[in-house]
């Protein structure tokens, strides 16, 4: 069975203010039937219309979701890619950078990127339910359809991580091949795990593959450099 995937990032990207208080952002979201990235105003907040790449990830340079490093970074081996900003001591903002709702639609899951964790919003009461630690820089979201499992990319953490949705236990910590990790798409068997890596400098990007069952990283192909979003488009027998 293949995967086709298509290319996810949109031409009017959302912008929230920076301070936007989580519930706030949650509603937004499901009231909207958002799952994706919320863009601080303050940021580049222009998006390619961008052509879907090999693998099914978007990899425009320009994208609203990824900075385009400049030379200087490039030569030093560094990235400028948004949510890599290292935080400042005693920073504890949330940032965030992701809404994921739950299967269910009863919750939904921030992800804070500058405090590396996920803030679980209750829907019915519009509550901050639990703050479950993830990886260092928490930035893109996923959660399987019977709903059991949450993934989590670590973009500061160069790793995904697989939670309990239940207990929100980490199960697994898995490193990525590079650094710099973007989006996670899973299979509509919930079979696998897409993860796009964007790499730094003039290495190209990576789309790593997690065995779900096995909670272990069982192929990766490279595709163009700075791959931000997947998803995953349909399955062919």
């Amino acid at each position: 069975m293949a995967m086709l995937a298509k290319d996810i990032m949109s031409p009017n990207p959302v912008c929230v203010a920076r301070d936007m208080d989580l519930r706030d952002l949650a509603k937004l979201f499901l009231e909207k039937g958002f799952t994706g990235a919320p863009f601080p105003a303050a940021a580049p907040a222009t998006a390619s219309a961008g052509a879907v790449a090999t693998a099914a990830v978007s990899t425009a340079p320009a994208s609203g979701s990824a900075v385009a490093p400049s030379p200087a970074d490039q030569h030093a081996g560094q990235s400028t890619s948004h949510g890599m900003e290292p935080t400042k001591p005693g920073d504890l903002a949330c940032s965030p950078t992701w809404a994921q709702p739950s299967a269910d639609g009863r919750r939904v899951f921030v992800a804070c990127n500058k405090a590396s964790d996920i803030a679980e919003i209750d829907v019915a009461s519009w509550t901050l339910a639990r703050r479950i630690p993830a990886g260092e820089g928490v930035y893109n979201l996923a959660v399987t359809h019977d709903g059991k499992l949450l993934l989590a990319t670590n973009k500061r953490g160069q790793s995904v991580s697989v939670f309990d949705t239940g207990s929100g236990k980490e199960l697994k910590r898995l490193p990525t091949r590079r650094k710099v990790v973007h989006g996670v798409a899973v299979s509509p068997d919930d079979r696998y795990a897409f993860v796009s890596v964007e790499g730094i400098g003039a290495e190209p990007g990576t789309v790593e593959v997690i065995d779900l069952g096995a909670l272990a990283t069982v192929g990766s192909v490279d595709v163009g450099s700075m791959a931000a979003g997947v998803d995953v488009w349909k399955a062919v027998e």
